[in-house]
């Protein structure tokens, strides 16, 4: 039989050894990971925990924006290319500018809790190296120090 969401959550909590929240329906888990945050929530099609972590806002500039956009489509393929996730863009509320999001999906009719595990620390990852490449911060030399690069493409968090 299909656990519900709310098990899986109580089995991932039990599994970080972290107290379970109480969740009411439609409402979603918050997890800290690193220096992201990364939210678990029931998929919209069932049997699918949806996770999501903001990177941030895209600009309103045409010409700006269309940069912006080119650096997220290449990230997101390197990206794919070796993680199960995927960057997209979600329109903020109202009329305010599209936020840039770095999503994973986990079906959870599956029994292997350190996979959902695994993917929550992929999307975090993601986040945070997507953010370092639309804020501008690279990494330079062998010892891997970061410095800004104000000439970056132009993005805010």
């Amino acid at each position: 039989m299909v656990p519900a969401f709310d098990e899986v959550v109580s089995d991932l909590c039990c599994h970080l050894e972290i107290e379970l929240p109480a969740l009411a329906a439609g409402e979603f888990l918050a997890l800290a990971a690193g220096s992201e945050q990364v939210l678990l929530k029931d998929g919209p099609w069932g049997r699918v925990i949806e996770l999501e972590a903001e990177v941030g806002f895209l600009t309103r500039s045409e010409a700006l924006e269309v940069a912006e956009l080119e650096g997220l489509l290449k990230a997101n393929l390197a990206q794919s290319l070796q993680r199960d996730v995927l960057v997209c863009l979600g329109v903020a509320e109202g009329m305010g500018p599209q936020r840039v999001l770095v999503k994973g999906f986990y079906r959870y009719d599956e029994t292997d809790i350190s996979r959902l595990v695994h993917l929550v620390s992929e999307v975090a990852s993601s986040a945070e190296v997507l953010k370092g490449l639309l804020y501008g911060a690279v990494r330079v030399g062998e010892n891997k120090t970061t410095q800004e690069n104000q000439g970056a493409l132009i993005f805010q968090p």
